[in-house]
């Protein structure tokens, strides 16, 4: 029986979403499991798999007070070194301490071992810098390249060739590999319609709660049929607004339910969402995370494709961008396959 210890990013929620079928597949071949992290990913997953060993690690805590996200993570990079080789003394102390075999880390740069297998979960090997910010994609991706370099094998959440993370792979790495798409979801039987709206709310504060406030206010006005979940899975709370409920979190069963009995989803644009509602196979609206070229990308990609509709969030009107879906061909166009991810998983139990 294998030990594998889990340490997904606190960024959010979709490194720790992303790691749900990985633990699955783990269990499936009993392996034994543990899991570090801290934040909304420590919580989500002592939520999802409460029978694990849970480990605290230091959080990265970043700050988005303003300007572009790419410029505010350059200005913090000393404190992310710092955390990094903190995490890092913390996952040695745990391999030894708990006699790991293999540590997978997701975007955790800190967690890897040299006595055990380390592998890293990215589909960021190259940052994407924001326009007039090129001179900075050397510095970030330098370290970045000799973070990465620790690991024995890069993990990377995509069809082979890179069908959505091409901007951001690199020859650099032999050891890098292809598992597939990730999702906690599957294709879901047809069921019968709940909701007219489902919205997510998901990222880092301010945003989520400027997102949230904006979302409520357009789909209490518009008094359609909807569910706001707030991404908060540490709270707990539930309340209506007229057509509008309103929850903190909903467990991974909870959410698929949700969103297969709904008409359409409203989200950000981050990767782990647009893997989850591939498989799925829901249609959606997005609206990217202000500053934060990732997102931004993948809104302009899935629109240029007219695959998904997005808007500006500055810009953001529900009731012109439920007129504007019809002309989008949806995710549901793209197959899902698992079998990437089942290979990855057979060379390590």
């Amino acid at each position: 029986m294998k030990r594998i210890l889990i340490c997904p990013l606190d960024w959010g929620l979709g490194h720790a979403t992303r790691c749900v079928p990985i633990i699955r597949e783990l269990l499936i071949k009993e392996a034994e499991i543990f899991i570090a992290s801290s934040g909304s990913a420590l919580t989500l997953l002592q939520q999802e798999f409460p029978q694990f060993s849970f480990f605290e690690l230091p959080s990265y805590r970043p700050s988005y007070s303003s300007g572009w996200m790419s410029l505010s993570m350059i200005r913090q990079l000393p404190k992310f070194r710092k955390v990094i080789a903190e995490e890092h003394i913390l996952i040695e102390r745990l391999v030894d301490e708990h006699k790991i075999d293999v540590v997978i880390s997701d975007n955790r740069y800190g967690c890897w071992s040299a006595k055990a297998k380390s592998i890293i979960i990215t589909h960021q090997i190259n940052l994407l810098m924001p326009k007039g910010m090129g001179w900075a994609s050397g510095i970030v991706n330098y370290f970045i390249h000799r973070y990465i370099g620790k690991f024995n094998e890069i993990w990377i959440p995509d069809l082979p060739g890179g069908a959505f993370t091409a901007p951001f792979t690199s020859e650099k790495f032999p050891n890098r590999k292809y598992i597939g798409w990730l999702s906690r979801f599957k294709q879901g039987r047809p069921v019968q319609e709940k909701y007219e709206i489902i919205a997510l709310i998901s990222g880092p504060e301010p945003q989520r709660s400027i997102f949230e406030k904006l979302l409520t206010n357009q789909l209490t006005s518009l008094g359609l049929k909807s569910l706001l979940v707030t991404g908060e899975p540490g709270k707990s709370y539930s309340r209506r607004d007229g057509c509008l409920e309103i929850v903190n979190h909903l467990t991974a069963t909870e959410l698929e339910d949700s969103i297969n009995a709904s008409g359409i989803v409203v989200s950000r644009s981050g990767y782990s969402t647009i893997m989850d509602l591939i498989a799925i196979g829901k249609n959606a609206i997005f609206v990217p995370t202000l500053q934060q070229p990732e997102q931004l990308f993948f809104a302009k990609y899935l629109m240029e494709k007219k695959v998904v509709f997005s808007m500006e969030q500055e810009k953001f009107s529900l009731k012109e961008a439920l007129e504007k879906t019809s002309e989008y061909k949806g995710l549901a166009q793209y197959k899902f396959d698992t079998s990437f991810l089942l290979d990855a998983i057979g060379t390590v139990v």
